[in-house]
């Protein structure tokens, strides 16, 4: 099992060192202008590639993921090229995350596309199939879509290396197994209504329901003759062994859920380091090979140095 640390920030460079240093596989940079969940006020982010070119600069091992670029923030052409360079600059090291956007607001503040969930489900998966064409075949490419069209024939100078895999993130059903068919990796992700994170019974992330998407996927993957991977972003809101039960019944309303539903849900783990890891263990046993644990309250701090201290034992899952 890969483990990978946290996104990074404004302090990217010292971010990567020290991930690197405490063993983690990997680091991942998220792609938003600004973002914020409901309730929340929004804040800026780094960009992720200026932020992934920083960490490459100060590390020699650890693998550097877009997770995930925007579509309706950059042409196709444009992320292969860049995560390309990326990868040949790091010395094969870069991976490419994609996602269709969640958050309106900030597409209708810089003027960019925003449509509903199955266009822009329609935008990513065609963006996915040109930017893997192009990192397989060193540039080249010749597409013509619904939503692009691309036509090169000049390929990249540089020397080959294994391509860059892409990895399309998705919480939904119909999404998850249209993007076993083109992505070399999908990384599954709890279910968002409107922005906002929800563990009620229709979207749950339960043992049962977990497998029942992979196997849905896996299916669909193998019907397109395309082998992948499979990854999974956990949120965790941990807190002390003796307030798992309270923490669940305070955050329970805000994610529309219930104290039983959030004690059997593997993506949104409400309780302590050791309910982490169980949740950890069981997407491995579903044949999940990497996680990525994003901290959330009450006590978000508490996330990183867990994840940290439990390392060794993740990775040998």
């Amino acid at each position: 099992m890969e483990v990978f640390g946290e996104s990074l920030g404004l302090e990217a460079a010292r971010q990567a060192r020290d991930a690197e240093a405490d063993g983690f596989d990997g680091i991942v940079a998220v792609d938003h202008f600004f973002s914020a969940r409901p309730g929340a006020e929004p804040r800026w982010r780094v960009e992720p590639l200026i932020a992934l070119g920083a960490a490459a600069a100060v590390t020699s091992r650890i693998k550097l993921a877009a997770m995930v670029l925007n579509v309706n923030f950059h042409h196709p052409a444009v992320i292969a090229h860049a995560i390309a360079s990326l990868h040949e600059l790091s010395g094969g090291r870069a991976e490419l995350g994609l996602g269709c956007g969640w958050y309106a607001p900030e597409h209708a503040a810089f003027g960019l596309p925003w449509q509903e969930s199955r266009a822009r489900s329609d935008r990513l998966l065609e963006a996915a199939a040109i930017c893997r064409a192009m990192l397989e075949h060193r540039g080249a490419v010749s597409h013509h879509g619904a939503h692009f069209d691309v036509e090169n024939t000049v390929e990249w100078q540089w020397p080959a290396r294994p391509p860059v895999p892409v990895v399309i993130g998705a919480a939904s059903p119909a999404l998850l197994s249209r993007a076993a068919r083109v992505a070399n990796r999908i990384d599954l992700l709890h279910a968002s209504v409107g922005g906002k994170p929800v563990v009620d019974e229709a979207h749950s992330r339960s043992a049962e329901r977990v497998e029942r998407l992979l196997e849905a996927a896996r299916t669909s993957a193998m019907a397109a003759g395309n082998p992948i991977k499979v990854s999974a972003t956990i949120t965790a809101a941990l807190v002390a062994p003796g307030d798992r039960r309270g923490a669940r019944e305070r955050l329970a309303p805000e994610l529309s859920s219930t104290p039983t539903l959030l004690e059997r849900d593997l993506l949104y783990v409400v309780g302590s380091d050791d309910d982490l890891l169980e949740s950890i263990r069981s997407l491995a046993g579903l044949g999940v090979d990497r996680v990525h644990v994003i901290p959330a309250g009450p006590e978000p701090s508490r996330a990183a140095p867990a994840v940290r201290a439990m390392l060794n034992a993740i990775q040998a899952m």
